[in-house]
């Protein structure tokens, strides 16, 4: 056990006490994510304050005076046509006017008598540039507009009218929801991506440097030394993952913009336990699956390269999550590495959190941890593969 520790030890000042390396491994995670969140929801809340208070330039022909009033009932202001109809379509083009509509002469009196035979339909015209965001905004808003009032002419009865009390989701089910589509995603690839920074400099760095030839020299068993750079990697990794979380519940508030209130208070310690060991039973195996790729590569520029088929493989497990909200009822699911991970965290963050998921997720993956570690210690024991740099610069010397 002191051999192990002193592995875990060695992992552990090399990277804490560098200070460019500490940082860029366990810091930069999360405050990336809080600044390029930040300014995500920054953009997203001015996008959104600009559509709820943009000014649209709007001209009229034939407009119907129960038009009128709900056009300045939603606060939209307008011009009468005074000019050719031309005149206002060549503005459009140049992008100086948003809006013509051309409402059909008797308009309001084909509506009342429009069930009579030989009554045209009337219609309206909406002119608008696509190409304009003002202009295509405002076509939209004005299409609603227009939508509901004719749904009102001919409404014979109404669905939740008059208030926005129908709505029975708390603030804990907003919650649950919103946070649940971006953290489980989140968490995985970010605890990945710091697996396969800190993996290759680790192993694959030592074999390049030739460190390692000179550590399996000393007198430590090789499973010794697989499970001592799998803990100290791990701690680490774990370390950048709690950043990465406090960053993205720090910023999510940034991004709730024009959803219903966001308070993450609302989860409780339980959950946040839950998660942890969640966490920690995943990054064991993460940690696992990027050591044996980074021993058998033979520099850390091939070991860094040869992740880029397991990141494609965790973004996909992360993404999982999103298209199942209310996690899995098959035990089955819950013995696949990583996506075990996915449906845990999904259903912690929906408040559906089930401990006989996380006992079995969190078996499993200490079960395949063990066989990973194994694996390992076995290709620690294999001179070709520990010793190929100097192998193939003593044939090329020869």
């Amino acid at each position: 056990m002191s051999k192990i520790l002193i592995i875990v030890k060695k992992e552990l000042l090399r990277i804490l006490t560098d200070k460019r390396l500490c940082f860029t491994t366990i810091i930069m995670p999360g405050l990336m994510i809080f600044i390029m969140y930040a300014l995500v929801g920054n953009v997203m809340s001015n996008t959104y304050s600009t559509l709820q208070n943009s000014e649209y330039t709007v001209v009229i022909n034939n407009v119907p005076n129960d038009i009128k009033e709900l056009l300045l009932k939603n606060k939209i202001s307008f011009k009468e046509k005074n000019k050719p109809q031309n005149y206002y379509m060549n503005k459009i083009r140049d992008k100086n006017l948003d809006l013509y509509i051309d409402f059909d002469k008797n308009f309001e009196d084909n509506i009342l008598n429009g069930t009579e035979k030989g009554v045209q339909v009337p219609s309206v015209s909406i002119y608008y540039n696509s190409q304009s965001n003002s202009s295509n905004t405002g076509y939209m808003l004005l299409s609603s507009i227009l939508n509901e009032y004719k749904d009102c002419i001919r409404n014979v009865f109404y669905v939740n009218s008059g208030n926005d009390l129908y709505d029975l989701a708390t603030t804990k089910d907003s919650t649950g929801q919103f946070v649940s589509m971006i953290l489980p995603m989140l968490l995985i690839t970010m605890l990945f991506s710091i697996c396969a920074s800190v993996a290759p400099d680790s192993i694959a760095g030592e074999k390049e440097r030739g460190t390692m030839a000179t550590l399996l020299v000393t007198p430590i068993k090789r499973e010794q030394l697989a499970i001592g750079k799998i803990l100290g990697l791990s701690i680490i990794v774990v370390l950048g993952g709690i950043s990465s979380f406090i960053g993205a519940m720090l910023s999510l508030p940034f991004l709730s913009i024009g959803q219903d209130e966001i308070d993450t208070s609302v989860y409780s310690i339980n959950d946040y336990l839950e998660l942890f060991i969640i966490v920690i039973s995943t990054v064991l195996i993460m940690i696992s699956l990027t050591a044996i790729v980074s021993v058998l590569a033979r520099s850390i520029k091939e070991a860094s390269s040869s992740m880029a088929p397991l990141t494609i493989l965790v973004a996909l497990v992360g993404i999982s999550g999103m298209y199942n909200q209310n996690g899995s009822n098959r035990l089955i699911h819950y013995i696949i590495p990583l996506y075990n991970s996915a449906q845990c965290m999904n259903e912690i963050f929906l408040f559906n959190g089930n401990i006989n998921h996380v006992i079995i997720t969190v078996i499993s993956n200490l079960l395949y941890t063990i066989i990973l570690v194994y694996i390992l210690s076995k290709l620690f024991k294999n001179e070709k593969i520990i010793l190929w740099n100097q192998i193939t610069f003593q044939t090329w010397l020869l």
